[in-house]
């Protein structure tokens, strides 16, 4: 069961779900089993018609912003499955169904992992079981400039000690009446990200705060779920 402790976490993991499911959307995502070629890009190719049905188990750990370190597990799964269970690294994982959440049942669990660890799973969804490794992602470093300028292109910089398989980076503008977001995958041998000035100097007149950041991703895709590893360190963006 997730903690207190870890809640407004689940809230946060969960949307990003969601973000990026949205952005597989309408980005694409090559099958893992291309992953080798190291020629195609992580938006070809994606089967689009299957994004509706597809099926979310994220491993996520996270650092607040004490530097305690906690993990959690969220799996958004068809509703039609009467029996679900999961294994990490021969453990089995005690799940809880949350409740529906955007036409998926979703199920949380604990399990304690690490960046850098490798998790071997197995998921068991009624006669059929799903099975791989997945590393852990470490956390990244962003590098902020010390002001934010309405008028450039802002480059987000981090530093990571290896390749995920993508980043996850936005932009969100908010305050005077004004709200605006901004999402992308970025490769995971890439580290920075450009965001044009023409996202932003229209508002340059307007008080606003401006927060820009970064996550790492690991994942697997298997007929119609996708598997991810993140971690996100709290606070770990750029704030203006």
């Amino acid at each position: 069961m997730i903690n207190k402790e870890t809640d407004n976490c689940r809230i946060l993991s969960i949307l990003v779900i969601l973000i990026v499911s949205s952005i597989l959307h309408s980005c694409g995502l090559f099958d893992s089993n291309d992953k080798d070629d190291n020629e195609q890009s992580i938006v070809d190719d994606f089967p689009i018609d299957m994004i509706e049905d597809l099926q979310i188990v994220e491993f996520e750990v996270g650092s607040d912003h004490r530097g305690v370190v906690n993990s959690w597990i969220i799996l958004l799964l068809d509703k039609k499955h009467e029996k679900v269970s999961l294994v990490i690294n021969g453990k089995d994982v005690s799940l809880l169904k949350e409740g529906e959440l955007d036409g998926k049942m979703e199920y949380t669990g604990s399990f304690d992992f690490l960046p850098k660890d490798e998790l071997e799973y197995e998921l068991s969804l009624d006669n059929n079981t799903f099975s791989g490794s997945l590393l852990v992602p470490n956390f990244l470093e962003i590098e902020c400039p010390p002001e934010f300028d309405f008028e450039s292109d802002f480059i987000l910089n981090w530093t990571i000690d290896s390749d995920p398989d993508i980043f996850y980076s936005y932009i969100e503008l908010y305050g005077s009446g004004i709200s605006y977001f901004e999402d992308r995958l970025v490769s995971g041998d890439q580290r920075s990200d450009t965001f044009e000035k023409s996202i932003y100097e229209s508002y340059s007149t307007n008080d606003l705060s401006v927060q820009i950041g970064a996550y790492p991703f690991n994942y697997i895709f298997t007929e119609d779920i996708i598997f991810i590893t993140r971690s996100h360190v709290e606070f770990s963006e750029c704030r203006y």
